[in-house]
């Protein structure tokens, strides 16, 4: 009977544990919970991101002057104006091994001979069989 007991014992604190661990968890930053269905002139948009997949729904939130709006990304037009924002005139993203996001001016003698160099292997394809 005690061996009994002290498996039920185990089975439900490993239970509590697990709940606690799950529950410590960060939180997202933001959700979209709808999607706005208008098209964003690319112009107003100063930035964006995608949502944290623990979301509900994955969404684009596209940043503008006076609000955040939140967008379905797999529309086209949204996939053109974050193409359209990642290289816009006034900076360029490069991300590093380490996953670092930097923006920087492109018009910098230093950046544009980075470019220069990212380019030789920007076209070439793997083939993996």
């Amino acid at each position: 009977m005690k061996t009994t007991h002290l498996l039920f014992l185990c089975i439900l604190g490993a239970a509590l544990v697990s709940t606690v661990v799950c529950h410590s968890a960060p939180a997202p930053k933001a959700c979209c919970f709808e999607f706005y269905s208008k098209k964003v002139r690319k112009e107003l948009v100063k930035s964006y991101y995608i949502t944290d997949q623990r979301c509900a729904k994955v969404g684009a939130i596209l940043k503008t002057q006076r609000a955040r709006i939140c967008v379905n990304p797999a529309v086209p037009w949204v996939e053109k104006t974050e193409e359209a924002t990642k290289f816009s005139s006034d900076g360029i993203n490069l991300v590093t091994k380490k996953c670092i996001c930097i923006c920087v001016d492109p018009s910098l003698s230093w950046v544009q001979r980075i470019m220069k160099y990212v380019d030789q292997f920007s076209c070439l394809e793997k083939t993996y069989s």
